[in-house]
């Protein structure tokens, strides 16, 4: 998260330049802020796995994530929608970095294309030698329908909707193999995911042509034609309270994202956030006409960047 902040905050970067101009980013640094401060690994201070909560998140035992699914949900109905999701974590177990997608929803083998970009020769160039396409995964797995990647695809429409896995270890091939990742690797890898980002979702659009041509091989009866983009929709209405409300749950919903997490800089900072092998999301929604963002607080960018959630094992 730190390399993904880092470089859409550059305000010399041409790379940051072309995607603030083209995108609105929303991020949401760090999900589980009193989780992480008292030392957990998943869980909130309340001892909830907040990434088994999306599907009927609770105003009061999960607000982080009800606050962060009504966020995504307000911008998939408004303007272009979201058109990607990513979020964050960390993996104690597999060693490279890799995504876990869900090509049986709306985004089919189409969902393939970022990692696939990531991770395999793409017109000669390997953009992550940390990143393994190899090891990343596009069916829903055993008991992970209620995870943030497979709710906002299923339910919010999200086709795009990834979780991205760094390892607490080490890669297996390129220049870091056998060797463990070290702070800056994480903030490299933060940066190339955004590389990432523009070569799925950019008006360049050479890199994602080379990318479904090949996977066209693997995949010759599948529908690669490209994720269809929401209409843009008139004046949108505000969300009326119950709108907001993403459980059955009669408690009073946070109003904002902000609210849940004050000023998370203040609560975890960089070492804390770096070394928990944070968990965050981040989605873009590609706006109409050309859009600046600025971070400020919890929220801050919309490709919607969430949170950090210390992880241990497969999620």
């Amino acid at each position: 998260m730190d390399g993904v902040l880092d470089l859409l905050t550059d305000e010399d970067n041409p790379l940051a330049q072309k995607l603030r101009q083209h995108f609105v980013i929303t991020i949401i640094p760090m999900l589980n802020p009193d989780g992480v401060a008292v030392g957990n690994y998943r869980c909130s201070l309340s001892g909830r796995d907040l990434n088994r909560t999306w599907d009927a998140p609770s105003a009061v035992h999960h607000p982080e994530i009800h606050a962060a699914k009504a966020l995504i949900m307000r911008l998939q109905r408004d303007n272009n929608g979201v058109q990607m999701f990513v979020d964050l974590h960390g993996h104690s177990v597999k060693k490279d970095n890799f995504i876990f997608g869900y090509e049986a929803g709306p985004g089919g083998v189409e969902t393939r294309v970022l990692p696939f970009l990531l991770g395999e020769p793409v017109l000669g160039e390997v953009l992550d030698d940390m990143f393994s396409y190899k090891k990343s995964k596009f069916t829903k797995g055993a008991n992970k329908d209620n995870t943030g990647r497979v709710v906002v695809c299923t339910e919010v429409g999200v086709g795009r909707a990834y979780t991205l896995e760094a390892s607490y270890c080490g890669p297996t091939s390129g220049a870091l193999d056998k060797c463990q990742f070290q702070t800056s690797d994480y903030r490299t890898a933060g940066k190339r995911l955004c590389e990432g980002i523009w070569r799925t979702l950019g008006p360049e659009t050479r890199w994602r042509e080379a990318a479904v041509a090949a996977l066209k091989q693997e995949h010759p009866s599948a529908d690669l034609q490209g994720i269809a983009t929401p209409a843009l929709s008139a004046t949108p209405e505000p969300l009326t309270p119950n709108e907001a409300r993403s459980s059955g749950d009669d408690e009073q919903a946070p109003t904002s994202v902000a609210q849940v997490h004050g000023e998370v800089a203040g609560v975890v900072g960089e070492e804390g956030m770096q070394e928990s092998a944070e968990h965050s999301a981040l989605a873009a929604a590609a706006m109409p006409v050309p859009m600046c963002v600025a971070v400020a607080g919890a929220v801050a960018l919309a490709a919607m960047v969430a949170g950090a959630r210390w992880r241990r094992g497969n999620y």
